[in-house]
């Protein structure tokens, strides 16, 4: 077995050691990217770094909403299109995609030694091997993201004396003196699609219970008691006047009303936590002087301040791909590589590779520098994990607006029995 696996080890060398000496041949490598995120603005000028070093190759990206990724991959897979690299969004899609995936081990040992893997967080790879339930790298995450975090504006806090919530009274209190002094700013926004009022039910959750863990991997009910109480928690922030009703506001409208200063404070993933770099602020004409982090607030005594984490950006490549040393090459450049460092200047990831730190000059302030470092360590030390099932947090989403809907008066138990019974549907 150690014979067979050295010389699958040694094949691959070869085959990335002749590509690597052919890239400056007449022959152009063209490379076909399929990924939902992060956007073309983030990736290309990666892609433009890469190709600059590597005239022998062509990166063709196309970025697509996440819905529509995840509806025409595995069809294009199936059929075989014509993709030499995919992104693989976390959660269910590796374990539906890994019969299409080639192994990543023998190609990044061919290009970064027997060692490769110090390269990377050893929890995010056995995270990425365990979702497809192999020991072979079917395919690696650059690094991990969490929900639901908060960004808030510094200077309206400051403006108006407020010190940052941590408890759900203290947060009360923010939103009262917000509504009572700037009536034409919101106290906070948020989408109202239904995939993140689920990140946010389970978010509260998490400051009291690991129980998210035990529904995604068996044996954890929706009607728990735990998560009664978690959404009914969440509800009462929008029967006190904290939240407003956001189901109209659309993601990219709620980030705006953030963005411009109509709303104080902006929850969504740490996805969006690039806003505490003034550099990000300044290229994207973003015109807040300063942002900070905060956690959502503990609702009950005894929780703890957290969010959900679980590593995400996963990068494959097809098993029919005709260019697969040049596509292993190019996934390890984006993960392991300078390519990560420079791509996560702008996504903001806590990264896989080990050692990337994000460079001081990122930021302007106490608020910026410091609230990063509170996200590095709510994803570092977070309760649970996210790792959804991206068409049932929709439908979880669609009970959650029913209930803050008034449907289901106070009895928010049915409501949770019906989400349970939707789950054993078995359509999920």
């Amino acid at each position: 077995m150690k014979r067979i696996l050295f010389i699958s080890i040694c094949l691959a060398t070869i085959a990335v050691t002749a590509w690597s000496a052919g890239k400056k041949d007449e022959g152009l490598v063209t490379l076909n990217y399929w990924t939902w995120h992060p956007s073309s603005e983030v990736i290309q000028p990666v892609i433009d770094a890469y190709e600059a070093d590597n005239p022998g190759v062509k990166i063709n990206l196309t970025v697509m909403e996440s819905s529509v990724f995840q509806e025409k991959l595995p069809v294009a897979l199936a059929s075989e299109e014509e993709l030499d690299i995919i992104g693989v969004q976390t959660g269910i899609m590796p374990s539906q995609l890994k019969g299409y995936m080639a192994p990543l081990d023998d190609y990044f040992s061919a290009i970064a030694g027997a060692d490769w893997e110090a390269t990377f967080n050893s929890l995010d790879l056995g995270i990425s091997r365990g979702q497809t339930e192999t020991d072979e790298l079917l395919f690696i995450t650059s690094g991990r993201y969490g929900s639901a975090i908060g960004l808030y504006n510094v200077s309206i806090f400051e403006e108006l004396g407020l010190e940052v919530p941590v408890t759900y009274e203290e947060m009360k209190n923010v939103a009262a003196v917000i509504q009572k002094e700037m009536p034409d700013i919101l106290p906070v926004s948020f989408t109202g699609d239904g995939w993140f009022l689920d990140e946010m039910v389970l978010t509260v959750l998490a400051q009291q219970s690991d129980l998210f863990n035990d529904i995604r991997y068996g044996g954890g009910r929706w009607d728990d008691p735990e998560y009664v109480q978690a959404l009914t928690d969440f509800k009462r922030m929008f029967d006190d006047g904290v939240f407003l009703n956001m189901n109209d506001v659309g993601y990219g409208r709620s980030a705006e009303l953030f963005d411009t200063g109509k709303a104080a404070i902006f929850y969504q993933g740490t996805w969006e936590a690039p806003r505490l770099s003034s550099q990000f602020r300044e290229d994207r004409g973003i015109g807040l002087d300063n942002v900070g982090a905060m956690a959502m607030p503990i609702m009950r005594d005894g929780g703890k301040a957290t969010l959900r984490a679980f590593t995400e950006l996963g990068m494959a490549m097809p098993k029919y791909s005709k260019n697969k040393e040049a596509a292993a090459d190019f996934i390890f450049y984006m993960s392991g590589g300078d390519g990560f460092d420079m791509l996560n200047e702008e996504a903001f990831l806590v990264p896989n590779k080990a050692g990337s730190m994000l460079p001081a000059p990122l930021f302007n302030s106490p608020e910026g520098r410091d609230g990063w470092e509170y996200v590095v360590k709510l994803v570092s030390e977070s309760t649970s994990h996210r790792n959804n099932m991206s068409a049932f947090s929709s439908v979880v989403g669609q009970y959650i607006q029913k209930v803050l809907g008034g449907d289901y008066g106070d009895d928010i138990e049915r409501a949770c029995q019906d989400i349970q019974k939707e789950f054993e549907s078995g359509k999920y």
